[in-house]
């Protein structure tokens, strides 16, 4: 009752529909120290146990996160690579740029193609967004294998985007971009199907074309409007987008301009070409100031879910939790999103179905105070970035600090049922799904 009354007083201003957490709460694990901006992080194939961690500055270093009895606080291990010596112009200047992603191909411990491969994404002093592909050789990276891949040229510094990722039911390389960067996307390049800014793009790296081939199913392929490799459009920034491992469904965070944060969500069985709305629209509202004529519902992809500027100021987006280790409750924490916010230090978490709106959660007073470093709190947290180790395990980056948690909970449900509770305010705010507010009622019961 006690955390129901806290979410109410602290989010009934915002209009926020929110679930309590129950009475089994999550907590962090503090499991890494030292690191210098880390903005990502990721796992190799067959590696479940060591997080690459990507540095704003362009190392890229190890950290063991190896399951222990007792908590261990890790240093960071060896340098894989370092990409500021390796890539054309690097630049990390400007607060949004610098590495920004690293992948590691799926083949990557096999033989054959894409054996010892990784891609790495990163800005450099020519107003580019660079993808590169690197030979691993002795356990390192060889800065002598660079293979461009694509660039996309930036007309700002900021709102770069910068993730990729392989989908784990296609192998299809995805890599977002951001729109021109100006206010209000002055280039409005986001609805232009023919730029590659504001985008997400996906191309296929396994063909006999070098470096990559554009994939049959892209849009492309059926309204020439679209340049080759984009999939999707409509985005502003899209930070930290993720596939849900089990499925290869898409979760697409996007950092609002001045109203709205949102979510995304493409399936994995569905076509490209889904305009999310940017510049003309901003999460479930039509941006303010903007002129343009609204994009019809019919030609238009909604956010699952979207919170105002009373909540936070730029979204983080995280991962669907695969782990298989911990609940909440007596609710198994297998498919649940979890994401956040970095301007606030907030952290949600939802289930979404693909059909029913979702009930979104706050999870920041049961991860406010992590197990080994009682200081290193959620309410001084710059929450930059979420990562899933090779075991479907789940952690938070503090960008300033160079802290890294990992969420961890009880290990075993309670026996008894506990109910969630959501309170639906009317008025703008937090659950706008697909244009329409309904107050929850939630028990706690297994999702799929």
């Amino acid at each position: 009752m006690r955390c129901m009354i806290r979410s109410f007083l602290a989010l009934a201003a915002s209009g926020i529909a929110v679930a309590c957490a129950s009475a089994q709460p999550l907590f962090s694990v503090h499991v890494g120290q030292g690191f210098t901006n880390p903005l990502f992080a990721t796992s190799a194939p067959g590696n479940p146990n060591t997080l690459f961690v990507v540095e704003k500055g362009g190392l890229i270093r190890t950290l063991d996160v190896t399951p222990t009895g007792s908590p261990v606080i890790n240093n960071p291990g060896t340098t894989f690579g370092n990409i500021a010596t390796a890539g054309i112009n690097f630049t990390s200047g400007g607060g949004e740029q610098g590495l920004l992603g690293m992948a590691f191909h799926p083949n990557f411990a096999g033989t054959g193609a894409g054996a010892n491969s990784v891609f790495v994404s990163y800005t450099t002093n020519n107003s580019l967004l660079r993808v590169d592909r690197f030979t691993v050789a002795g356990g390192v990276i060889n800065p002598a294998s660079r293979q461009a891949v694509i660039a996309v040229n930036r007309p700002a510094g900021n709102h770069n985007g910068g993730w990729l990722g392989f989908s784990p039911t296609n192998g299809l390389l995805y890599i977002s971009s951001g729109d021109s960067g100006g206010a209000n996307d002055g280039g409005n390049l986001a609805q232009n199907k023919a730029s590659l800014n504001g985008k997400m793009l996906r191309i296929d790296i396994n063909s006999v074309a070098s470096p990559y081939s554009i994939p049959a199913s892209n849009p492309v392929n059926t309204d020439p409007t679209f340049a080759p490799e984009v999939y999707s459009y409509g985005l502003r920034n899209p930070w930290r987008p993720s596939f849900d491992r089990a499925n290869g469904n898409l979760y697409i965070a996007d950092v609002g301009q001045g109203a709205r944060e949102e979510v995304n969500f493409q399936a994995s069985a569905a076509a490209g070409g889904q305009n999310y709305g940017w510049r003309v629209r901003e999460g479930f509202i039509k941006t303010p100031g903007i002129g343009d004529p609204d994009i019809p519902v019919n030609l238009r992809t909604d956010p699952i879910l979207d919170y105002d500027r009373n909540i936070g100021g730029s979204i983080t987006g995280g991962y669907v939790y695969r782990g298989g280790e911990i609940a909440d409750g007596n609710q198994w924490l297998d498919g649940t999103y979890f994401f956040g916010d970095y301007v606030s230090g907030r952290i949600f978490s939802t289930r979404y179905n693909g059909i029913n709106p979702p009930t979104v959660i706050d999870r920041t007073s049961q991860l406010n105070t992590p197990i080994n470093n009682a200081a290193a709190g959620i309410g001084a947290f710059e929450l930059a970035s979420f990562a899933e180790d090779g075991a479907g395990r789940l952690y938070m980056f503090d960008i300033g600090a160079g802290n890294i948690l990992r969420i961890s909970g009880a290990a075993v449900p309670e026996p008894s049922t506990i109910a969630l509770i959501g309170v639906a305010i009317a008025g703008g705010g937090w659950v706008v799904y697909r244009r329409r507010r309904r107050a929850m009622d939630v028990e706690i019961t297994p999702q799929n």
